[in-house]
C-alpha cells in the first residue's frame, strides 16, 4: 500500500500496486491472501478505499471485490 507518492495524481491515494506472485505458486491463492491482509490494515488504519493500478490483473481484482 503506498500513499502520496504521485504528485501528479494526489487524490489517488492510497493505492495497491505490485503484488507479484511467483509463478511456480500461482493459482494457489496467495495473491489473493496477500491482497486481503492488505486491505484489513487499511480498514484498520481507517482507511474506507483503494485505488488500483494492476494491469494484467483485473480478473483477481474482480474476484475479490
Amino acid at each position: 500500500m503506498v500513499a502520496h507518492d504521485m504528485a501528479t495524481r494526489p487524490e489517488l491515494s492510497p493505492w495497491l500496486s505490485g503484488v507479484c506472485v511467483a509463478p511456480e505458486h500461482r493459482r494457489r491463492g496467495i495473491g489473493a491472501a496477500l491482497v486481503e491482509r492488505v486491505v484489513q490494515e487499511a480498514r484498520a488504519l481507517g482507511i474506507p478505499l483503494l485505488y488500483l493500478y494492476t494491469p494484467g490483473s483485473g480478473s483477481l481484482y474482480l474476484r475479490l471485490g
